[in-house]
């Protein structure tokens, strides 16, 4: 079956959403709760997992190298979630990394930016002017997270499938036509799009796995096997190549390791993977 993310700024109105379109279609929401998981996974605290899917000024004390190792941990744990199929993911910027899976239903939600700044101002007691202020800071620091760890501009309507807009569309309209999408033919799997998101996994997996001792690779997979693209000296080329294969083959999965110093001959190796 499909898999549909949503993505949104609209707060409760979107879960509502989503957990009605995982009740019509017997499916399940895959939301912020399953980072409590990922969080005893790894021996990491779930509120900082939390934190770095916000575009927010927190987590404080911690760089780039950090947000990234944990973002890794996020990709990873939902792309195996994912390939178990029948799921609505919400809240986890799915949208932003699983690619060229014709099975993966990108839905974008819109809203009124005036009725968010008036939702925020009840929630927090202050003026509507104050509100709106925030509600579009939130939106200039959330462009630049997206575009910082994924390069993509999340609001890009290019970016999704569908998009729906709650200024137009009832609830009962948005569902129907999310429920219609799970349905329709040209969103069933295929076997080219399983084995995308397969190897979106296995390339997430040892991506992880390898994080700390390797926080610079970028890796892609093909079936069993796994391409590598990295930076050494040339005096530390050799080492850090073999530990990087030896390291990989350790991952359950991965048959064949390629690692590639150049940004050419990685491009070429992976030409047709998305």
């Amino acid at each position: 079956m499909p898999i549909i993310s949503i993505s949104s700024d609209c707060g409760a109105n979107v879960e509502a959403l989503a957990h009605r379109v995982a009740e019509e279609a017997d499916y399940r929401v895959l939301d912020r709760g399953f980072l409590s998981e990922v969080a005893e996974k790894h021996g990491v605290s779930r509120a900082r997992l939390d934190d770095v899917l916000e575009s927010g000024p927190g987590f404080l004390g911690f760089g780039t190298r950090t947000k990234r190792r944990y973002l890794a941990m996020i990709q990873h744990a939902v792309l195996e979630e994912l390939l178990k199929d029948r799921i609505v993911t919400l809240g986890l910027s799915a949208h932003l990394y699983v690619r060229g899976v014709s099975h993966f239903i990108r839905v974008r939600v819109l809203c009124d930016l005036e009725a968010r700044a008036r939702h925020l101002a009840e929630q927090e007691g202050c003026s509507i002017e104050k509100a709106l202020r925030t509600v579009k800071l939130k939106d200039r620091r959330r462009l630049q997270w997206s575009l910082e760890f994924f390069d993509l501009d999340e609001s890009d309507p290019a970016l999704h499938d569908m998009l729906i807009d709650l200024r137009e569309e009832t609830e009962e309209q948005a569902v129907q036509r999310m429920c219609d999408a799970l349905n329709s033919r040209s969103y069933q799997p295929i076997t080219y799009s399983i084995k995308c998101l397969e190897d979106q996994a296995l390339a997430a997996r040892v991506r992880v796995a390898l994080f700390d001792r390797f926080p610079d690779l970028t890796v892609k997979a093909r079936g069993t096997t796994v391409f590598v693209a990295t930076k050494a000296p040339p005096r530390h080329k050799h080492k850090k190549v073999a530990a990087i294969k030896e390291a990989a083959r350790e991952v359950p999965g991965v048959d064949y390791v390629e690692v590639h110093l150049s940004p050419e001959t990685f491009a070429q190796a992976t030409a047709n993977i998305p």
